[in-house]
């Protein structure tokens, strides 16, 4: 038995000429649903550095230019506050949780931006 690139060119053919073609149209509409979703998907870009975890239940943000400056967080450590969770569904009561679990990340990760931008306006004001 000997191979022969244009049997499996054949076959390629074969089953490519079986799948139904679509319009141009269609394949703009799926182009562009997939761009919405992954422009709504990504988070806004941040200046929030990697973190380390030296220890159980702290993270540490350290200044990229590696002057020893660091932001320690412990999120589990602070207060949960008080949520209004809906009666209806349990649609509605994911959504609720969703919705507070983003609020808090929002509040956290702009409590870690300020950190780095105070650092960074006050010990590096020429890195840019």
């Amino acid at each position: 038995m000997t191979y022969e690139p244009d049997d499996e060119d054949q076959e390629l053919r074969e089953v490519l000429a079986r799948l139904p073609r679509r319009t141009p149209a269609e394949v703009l509409a799926e182009i562009e649903a997939a761009r919405r979703a992954s422009a709504s998907a990504w988070a806004p870009p941040s200046i929030v550095p990697m973190p380390d975890f030296p220890e159980f239940g702290l993270v540490r943000y350290a200044c990229p230019l590696g002057c020893g400056w660091h932001h320690d967080e412990q999120p589990g450590a602070e207060a949960f506050g008080p949520i209004l969770l809906p009666v209806g569904d349990r649609a509605d009561l994911d959504a609720a949780l969703t919705a507070h679990a983003g609020e808090r990340a929002e509040v956290y990760q702009a409590r870690v931006e300020a950190a780095v931008a105070e650092h960074w306006a006050q010990a590096h004001p020429d890195a840019g």
